[in-house]
């Protein structure tokens, strides 16, 4: 008895969407190898557009008449981002923010709506107290995804604790007046001390 098959040496393919995009970047998939396709997003012309990350089919009949149902995963890069803050306040000085995300191109600090800074990282010792602080990360084929920042406080900043004293007029108690570090709010309440 003899077997007769039909070998298709022409499969279906889709050509397009390799590499990584960026998150909701569209791109555009192409169908080789048959004339009636049927994509699994709807689309049923040669080609289609989708937003990556995606997992896309599509059956692709030839002209024998053999479907092929190849699929393509389109990947997105991690879009991540993270932020960490080092310092103890900005009684110390320094308030040090560092974004992180995967494939980092650059960086662009925004507070109050004004571009402050490119650096990698950034003191927010300067912006304690304002509000609208976030930082804007380039990365991959630069794709641009922004976290907001937890900006310092203001606080009273007496550290290391600089006091001058003086006798109140009736010399029965002493005032301390303590000397806040520059930039910082100066305590409006000086601590008095009975002699």
């Amino acid at each position: 008895m003899q077997e007769l098959r039909f070998v298709d040496y022409n499969p279906g393919t889709i050509s397009g969407g390799n590499g990584l995009y960026c998150n909701g970047e569209v791109v555009t998939l192409t169908a080789i190898g048959g004339t009636i396709v049927s994509w699994s997003n709807g689309g049923n012309g040669t080609s289609t557009m989708v937003a990556a990350p995606n997992l896309i089919t599509a059956d692709i009949i030839n002209n024998h008449g053999c479907i092929t149902t190849p699929s393509k995963n389109i990947e997105a890069y991690n879009n991540e981002i993270s932020i960490s803050y080092s310092g103890e306040s900005i009684c110390d000085g320094t308030v040090i923010a560092t974004p992180s995300i995967e494939y980092a191109q650059s960086y662009r600090w925004f507070i109050a709506g004004n571009l402050i800074s490119t650096a990698n990282s950034l003191n927010l010792v300067p912006y304690a107290g304002l509000s609208g602080g976030y930082v804007e990360a380039t990365y991959g084929n630069n794709c641009v995804k922004s976290i907001n920042l937890s900006l310092p406080p203001n606080e009273v900043c007496c550290y290391p604790p600089e006091f001058c004293g003086n006798f109140s007029p009736n010399k029965d108690s002493l005032i301390i007046s303590f000397i806040c570090s520059p930039g910082s709010i100066r305590d409006p309440n000086s601590i008095k001390v009975d002699c």
